[in-house]
């Protein structure tokens, strides 16, 4: 497949994506987890877990896509869920992801008979931001006006640019090129385009203050690995 093969795909989630810290309801390696829309998403010290659910529970694919992920739920059939893992390669993985942007609503997880084990009313945030992610350099992780996961890629002052590498594992192929509606002979770049076992989805890929230079390239690592270049302004 080649990138002129990519069409822009339609939203996929219906709602907004709010996140909540983990105080115990998720497996510990967690640090904060998405709500509402149809995209899981998963944030770790290292890593984004993004979790992809089929529409067709009578799916009859044999295989499970994606890679495994922590706390993912045994008991789904491996037909009707993706999971795609992706980290930023070289990056600090000494630091805890901070919450930004609180909303109103809260969240509350009622699980088994013994109230102990109970959490309730956690706080719920539009975003979540990783400092210093590299030198000179912070990550946003939060949704975009469609409710698709988005990363800002965040210059901080006097920050020395350089080239960050996104790593995608679990996809059976990405791209950041897809055809003009207008005139198919024109491409462009508007967010990453990244097809699984079931089915295309789409994350927005930013900068502030456009400090990405030119469209980030894609290089393919092995069957379902890919990174993707960012090159910042210097």
């Amino acid at each position: 497949m080649s990138d002129e093969d990519v069409k822009a795909s339609s939203v996929q989630t219906t709602r907004p994506l709010l996140f909540v810290e983990n105080v115990g309801q998720f497996d510990p390696r967690i640090r904060f987890a998405t709500i509402g829309g149809g995209t899981n998403l998963r944030l770790t010290d290292d890593a984004f877990w993004l979790t992809v659910l089929s529409s067709e529970r009578s799916s009859r694919r044999e295989r499970l896509g994606g890679v495994s992920r922590p706390g993912a739920d045994a008991t789904l059939a491996p037909a009707w869920v993706a999971h795609l893992r992706m980290s930023f390669v070289g990056a600090n993985t000494k630091i805890q992801p901070e919450p930004f942007a609180p909303v109103s609503s809260v969240a509350s997880y009622f699980r088994g008979a013994d109230p102990t084990s109970w959490h309730v009313k956690i706080p719920l945030w539009g975003g979540v931001t990783y400092r210093e992610l590299y030198p000179g350099l912070n990550l946003d992780v939060h949704t975009d006006n469609n409710a698709n996961p988005e990363l800002r890629l965040r210059p901080v002052p006097d920050g020395k640019g350089e080239d960050v590498r996104l790593r995608i594992e679990g996809a059976e192929y990405v791209s950041t090129n897809v055809k003009s509606e207008t005139d198919e002979k024109v491409s462009f770049f508007d967010g990453l385009h990244i097809l699984t076992a079931l089915g295309r989805i789409f994350v927005s890929l930013v900068s502030s203050d456009g400090a990405l230079s030119k469209t980030p390239r894609v290089e393919q690592i092995d069957l379902q690995t890919f990174d993707v270049i960012c090159s910042l302004k210097r």
